[in-house]
């Protein structure tokens, strides 16, 4: 009984929220979950500063873009 009003209940919010909130709430969950798994570092935000400061990455608009030929490919790989 309880796993049909959990997902009643999420549906409801979700659509109430709206599908921006629901996108932002989701990519911030998703980030912790591979921060605690290894996948990413936990000061993110952080190594994107720093490695944007020393010419390692560029934004472009919302995004960023990898300067650096040989960590692309060590990231690739």
């Amino acid at each position: 009984m309880g796993r049909p009003l959990a997902a009643a209940t999420a549906l409801a919010c979700g659509l109430a929220a709206g599908p921006g909130f629901v996108a932002d709430v989701t990519r911030q969950y998703t980030g912790v979950v591979l921060a605690t798994r290894g996948r990413l570092p936990w000061r993110l935000v952080g190594f994107l500063r720093w490695s944007h400061g020393v010419g390692l990455l560029r934004s472009a608009g919302t995004v960023y873009q990898i300067r650096h030929d040989e960590l692309l490919d060590w990231l690739r790989s």
